[in-house]
This record gives structure tokens, sequence and C-alpha cells, in this order.
């Protein structure tokens, strides 16, 4: 069973507390704090221990400020892939700064679907969404993370502010509209299911979205592109996502509000 020794509330929901202090232990550097969607490393522990074993490559595809490098500590080898250049250089300097064997680790910076597929026991990643910076609420700071997506490489033409984000690169996921971002994922979905070896895991992080008071899917909807890549249902779990500093206020005005995330874990076949 994943996560068993962890705790749940009593709809089965697992809690799990604050990482800031772990995350220190562990030595990220500052900087890293500021990525508004990290994920957080006691989850990623325990994905870690359920879908590999010491010795074993780990890869993520949408890696962000890099909390996949916590894996080297745990005595395994990572990937870690992400678009924009500000991102690669925390996960180099957080790496340098954790101590970790450079033999241990691969960062590399651009489109995910360019480098895929690479050889690995385990994928853990969490996905952008897609129009992520024109949705109300949410999980991500528009404001903070529009300003660090403007730092891609290659995305020409934009013009940003608070509330508007307008980008033309097509290799950054979270500014495509829904049908081409559907396509990108279902094309990443099978790239995933190439990497991994017969028996091997890959691990979804998401959230479904509230638009115009109706919840949207996503995390059925991801289970069913990945289900047609190939992949099988090992685990779905959810767990309550701490900080999420909209839902309180949201929910005292009488709107609905995403509750928690899921947590897909689906094996290729052996």
């Amino acid at each position: 069973m994943f996560a068993e020794s962890r705790v749940r509330d009593e709809l089965g929901i697992l809690e799990y507390p604050r990482d800031i202090e772990l995350r220190k232990q562990y030595g990220f550097i500052e900087e890293s704090f500021d990525h508004p969607a990290k994920m957080n490393l006691y989850l990623l522990q325990d994905l870690i221990e359920y879908t590999t074993k010491p010795g074993d490559r780990i890869m993520d595809v949408t890696a962000g400020s890099g909390s996949v490098l916590i894996a080297c500590k745990l005595g395994r080898k990572v990937v870690a892939i992400d678009l924009n250049p500000l991102f690669i250089g925390w996960m180099n300097q957080s790496a340098v700064k954790m101590g970790l064997v450079p033999t241990d680790y691969t960062i590399l910076e651009g489109d995910c679907r360019d480098y895929l597929p690479l050889p690995c026991s385990s994928i853990i990643f969490s996905p952008p969404y897609s129009n992520m910076l024109h949705a109300g609420g949410g999980i991500l700071n528009r404001e903070k993370l529009g300003g660090q997506l403007k730092e891609y490489s290659g995305d020409t033409g934009v013009v940003y502010d608070p509330d508007q984000y307008i980008g033309t690169n097509p290799k950054n996921l979270g500014v495509l509209p829904e049908f081409r971002f559907n396509q990108a994922m279902e094309q990443i979905y099978k790239k995933c299911f190439d990497s991994v070896q017969p028996g091997g895991a890959l691990s979804l992080i998401i959230k479904d979205r509230m638009m115009q008071q109706k919840i949207r899917p996503l995390g059925w909807q991801s289970l069913q592109m990945m289900q047609a890549a190939g992949w099988v249902l090992d685990t779905w779990a959810t767990w309550d996502a701490p900080g999420m500093q909209f839902k309180n206020i949201h929910k005292a005005q009488g709107h609905k509000v995403i509750e928690s995330e899921h947590i897909l874990i689906v094996r290729r076949p052996a």
C-alpha cells in the first residue's frame, strides 16, 4: 500500500506536513523556495520509496525547482528536465550545495519531448495546466510564475503583466489552449511509457480545476490519457495540500473549491 504509515483523515485523504524545514535540511538554495508549484518533499519521498529501489534511476520531466534531486540522497540516480533556464540554474546550484555526486544526476534544459525516451525505472512529475496563467485563483501564483515563465528561452513576442501573459513558444505547455495542451500531454505520456522499463512506474500529482463553478476532472482525464498510452493503474490516492491559501477564503464566500490533489501511480506492464 502506498504511504501506508502516513496519517489519513476520515475520508482516507493523506495529510502531509509542510516541508519548508525539510527542504532546508536537504540543502536547496533559498531562491528555489520561490517556485510556486514545488512538490511536497514528504510526498516525494514516499513516491521514491514506493516506485524504486536503491540504484534505480528516477526522472522528473517538468522538474521546476528540482525537488526530485532528493532521490540522490536516497541512493537513486536522477534525471531532471525543465524548459526554464532560471529553474535549471537553481537545480545546478542546489545540487552543488547539497553535495551531490555529479555522476548521480543529470540536469537537462529544454522540452522533455525533445529528450524522451530516456531509460529509467520511475518518472515522477506534476504537469503544468493549459492556459494556467489566465486562470483565476488556483494553486499557482500568476504574477510570480508569469515573471519566471517569461525567462523561457525561445519564448518570443511575450507580453506580460500581472493579469496577462501571451507566449508564442509552442514548447511552453502552460500557455497552450486546452486541445493543443492535451495533444502534447498524450505525446509525453507515450514517450514516458517508452522510457520506463517493464514494471516501472509513472507518478503524477495533479489537481482538478474549477471552471465557472464546475469541476474539471483533470485527474480522471489524465488517467484516461495515460491508459491510452499503455499504462495500467497501480494506485489512486488523494492528499490535502497544505498552504492552499485561497481555499478557505473561497469556502467562506460560499464558492465551490477543490479540496485535494490526486496522486496517480501507473505502471508499464511487466
